[in-house]
Parts: C-alpha cells; structure tokens; sequence
C-alpha cells in the first residue's frame, strides 16, 4: 500500500472517530455525522470502483453537508433556507 492509501485510511478513521463523537454529543444532526462518515470511509475505494460508486460517494458527501450550508441571502434582505 503507498502513502496514498494510508493516508486516506487514517482519514477515514478520523471520519469515523469524527461520528461517533458528533453522535455522542447531541449537539449537530445525527444523520450527518453517519453521512460523513460513511462518505469519507468510502473516499479511498472510490478511486479503484466503477462510476456508481462514485456517483454514490458524491451523493453522501454533499447529502451530509447539505444541513450544515449557510443560508441564502436574497437581493431584497430576505433570507432564503
């Protein structure tokens, strides 16, 4: 396994490690953390599979920071969600 790999298995690991305190503090969605986590433990194998594959890691990861965006300020002042 090359430097590559290692270090995107020690990301996925902090990914995980990432949800299950997110998960444990009740303070940010629960869903997005297991979102999170599982896009980025599926980050390395998305180099070596087929276009689902990444298709569906792309789906995860922007599902998962869907509910952390910033709201959308309108021409007006209004405020958009």
């Amino acid at each position: 396994m090359t430097i590559f790999g290692t270090g995107l298995l020690l990301l996925a690991a902090a990914a995980i490690m990432t949800a299950i305190a997110v998960w444990r503090s009740h303070v940010l969605p629960r869903t997005s953390a297991i979102l999170f986590a599982t896009g980025m433990a599926l980050f390395l194998p998305q180099f070596f599979s087929p276009a689902p594959v990444r298709i569906a890691h792309g789906t995860c990861s922007s599902a998962a920071a869907a509910p952390h965006r910033p709201p959308i300020t309108l021409p007006d002042g209004g405020i958009s969600s």
